[in-house]
Order: C-alpha cells, then sequence, then structure tokens
C-alpha cells in the first residue's frame, strides 16, 4: 500500500494547483469586468465633414462684378470718406499742347475746398451744403454762388469722382471688373464705359472709396489722365483740417461766428 500512496501523493498536489491556477483566473476575469464596467468608455470623434470649396472661400460679391451690376456695388458699397486730403495730377492734351495740373481736395463732412493749379492760374472752390465760393490766385473778392442740385463743387473745380460712372446707361458700360492698380498699390473696382468716340476708364480704389485714377480716349487718342499722387485719410473730429476751409482774406466762411 504504501507505494501506491507515494504515487497519489503527485497527482493530488497536480490537482490542488490546477484548482489554484482556476481560482485565480476567475478572481482576475471577475474584476476585470468589474473594472471595465466602472469606466467611461470614450468613442472617437467622428471626423469633421469636407468642406466645399464654395463654403472654404469667403464670399465676395467684388469678385463677380460685372457691367450689370457694378453700379449697385460702386453706389451701396464704395463710400468716400468723411474727412480727407487727396493730391492728383491732371494732364489734358489736345493735339500737340499739353497742359499739366495739380489738384488739391480737402473735404471734412460737408465743407469743402479745391485747389487747380497750373502754369497760367490758381482756382479754388470752397463749399459747404447751401453756398458755394470761387475766386483765382490773387484776388480778394470770391465769387458768391448759391449751391443747387446741379452745381457740383467737383465739375466746377475740375476734378473727377467715381459718382460720373453712375450716370451712365448700362448699355455704355463696356468693361466692369475687380483688379489691382499696381502703381497706386491699391485694390480697385475697374470700369470703362463708351459714349460715341470717347472712352472713359475708370479706376475707384476700395481701400479708400475714392476715384485714385481717370482716362479719356477719343478716337483713340489719350486726352485726359488724371492720377491720384497722395491722399491723407483724418478720423472724424480731427484737428488736422482747421483753418483750411477759409476765404482769401482768412475768414472761416462756414464757421458758426460767420
Amino acid at each position: 500500500m504504501e507505494p501506491e500512496h507515494k504515487n497519489l501523493k503527485p497527482l493530488l498536489l497536480a490537482a490542488v494547483a490546477a484548482v489554484t491556477v482556476v481560482a485565480i483566473l476567475l478572481v482576475f476575469f471577475f474584476s476585470g469586468r468589474k473594472s471595465a464596467s466602472s469606466q467611461t468608455i470614450v468613442l472617437p470623434e467622428p471626423p469633421a465633414p469636407e468642406q466645399t470649396e464654395s463654403e472654404q472661400q469667403p464670399q465676395n460679391s467684388l469678385a463677380s462684378v460685372s457691367c450689370e451690376n457694378v453700379q449697385s456695388i460702386l453706389e451701396k458699397s464704395v463710400l468716400r470718406p468723411s474727412s480727407y486730403h487727396q493730391s492728383m495730377q491732371i494732364v489734358i492734351t489736345s493735339g500737340d499742347v499739353q497742359r499739366t495740373q495739380t489738384a488739391e481736395l480737402w473735404v471734412k463732412g460737408e465743407l469743402v475746398k479745391a485747389q487747380i493749379t497750373d502754369e497760367l492760374e490758381t482756382k479754388t472752390v470752397l463749399a459747404d451744403a447751401t453756398t458755394l465760393y470761387v475766386w483765382y490766385d490773387g484776388e480778394q473778392e470770391p465769387v458768391k454762388l448759391a449751391r443747387g442740385a446741379g452745381l457740383s463743387t467737383d465739375n466746377l473745380a475740375g476734378v473727377p469722382t467715381y459718382e460720373a460712372i453712375l450716370s451712365y446707361a448700362k448699355s455704355q458700360l463696356t468693361q466692369a471688373a475687380f483688379v489691382t492698380l499696381d502703381e497706386q498699390a491699391s485694390d480697385c473696382v475697374y470700369v470703362s464705359a463708351q459714349d460715341g468716340d470717347c472712352q472713359q476708364d475708370y479706376w475707384v480704389s476700395l481701400d479708400s472709396g475714392l476715384l485714385c485714377k481717370q482716362t479719356m480716349t477719343v478716337s483713340g487718342e489719350l486726352v485726359y489722365l488724371m492720377e491720384q499722387t497722395a491722399l491723407e485719410i483724418f478720423p472724424d473730429n480731427d484737428e488736422s483740417l482747421e483753418g483750411v476751409f477759409c476765404l482769401p482774406d482768412g475768414t472761416e466762411a462756414f464757421s458758426t461766428e460767420a
């Protein structure tokens, strides 16, 4: 019997070891399930939807400017600054004769002063919403006029403005585009209009809201060129233009005291 007991002992030890291993595995299994059930399951975020090309690019109505909508764009989206000083050079050509002028334009709200100078004379126009004064260099007595609806300071001074584009019939507009004018380093709305043999080309700056270049061609000959040479835009209530809107004798015609 003793040998038989000796043979059974290893078998019993193996059985006990196997039961112990199974018990340990069961403990890990159930403890792992309990831990997993108490943890928050984090799902991966769904990928962001791809944007279409139209969603990726900002909407810009000027990108589709045309002869049909350019007048509406200029009227609704382009505004002159309320206070500024603009300098321009104007070259007028007639045959072999060429006349060069410098134009200075000061604007503060409804007050406008324009000064046109060439080799012969200097003309000054000073106006508010209702009254206009005109005089030439050396004159102390300006001509005073009531400023009616059809009496434009710009026209009297000979200074072109982009508002002239609004007066054309759509059938007269031949080109309209959104361009960059390199010599002015400015993004512009370009408009070309045809009136008989006369072609007018305008570049309206989107940076300043002002006309920065204009040309007139008659039968293929360039007869008029205006280019902006300097521009200062002032904040509202800025004092930089104090004392500018004066008559030849120094009187501020549109001040409260006057």
